[in-house]
């Protein structure tokens, strides 16, 4: 069972890696004045959280968008609560690079997005992160606004039938938004923890 699981997963990465690079171009044409960063592991993306007026709920159900977030390096990761692998061991990792961080860390949000709105309620998500971090928020909402959010950050994910129930495959990059909201920076997919903490400390630098 493991070879089609990692082809699938390979084929969503070719998507989304796709995706960054049309990002990429775009945000080339579209900021021709903003520097680049150039850090290990990570790549600039048109990704723009600013142009998405989409709004969703937190974990406690109270209604937000990104511009929430301002003033704050947000660190944004999509799956799901009930993701068997990695999920649960990039928020694992996230825990441990806010640790890391020191005082910074006030400076800086994870924020996990659902790709499975029917079932990642507010509550549920509540609980679920707080076993990594309680400072971690959620996000969730109707199943348009999710796929209207994935969208805007080039998520590539789909639906696995399981038996009566389903899993959802979706690329794992960890996108990383600097304080402004202006610029969003995208892990490639060898990026290790110690290039997704040096992209945190270069957008904090830089802001």
């Amino acid at each position: 069972m493991a070879a089609p699981r990692m082809s699938r997963t390979a084929a969503l990465w070719g998507i989304a890696i796709a995706a960054i690079v049309a990002g990429l171009v775009a945000y080339r044409f579209t900021n021709p004045g903003r520097q680049a960063l150039d850090i290990p592991g990570f790549a600039t993306t048109a990704a723009n959280p600013n142009a998405a007026d989409i709004s969703f709920v937190d974990q406690d159900g109270t209604p937000r968008t990104f511009r929430d977030y301002r003033g704050r390096v947000v660190a944004v990761f999509f799956g799901f609560a009930r993701c068997p692998d990695v999920c649960p061991t990039r928020l694992f990792e996230l825990s441990q690079l806010m640790e890391q961080l020191g005082s910074d860390r006030e400076r800086v949000q994870v924020l996990f997005i659902s790709l499975d709105p029917e079932r990642d309620t507010p509550g549920l998500l509540k609980s679920y992160l707080a076993a990594f971090d309680p400072t971690f928020t959620g996000a969730t909402g109707t199943p348009e606004q999710m796929k209207a959010l994935a969208a805007r950050f080039y998520v590539a994910y789909r639906k696995v039938p399981v038996g009566d129930d389903y899993t959802i495959d979706h690329s794992a990059a960890t996108y990383l938004i600097d304080p402004t909201g202006q610029r969003v920076l995208v892990s490639l997919s060898d990026a290790s923890p110690a290039q997704v903490l040096q992209g945190i400390r270069a957008l904090l630098a830089d802001s």
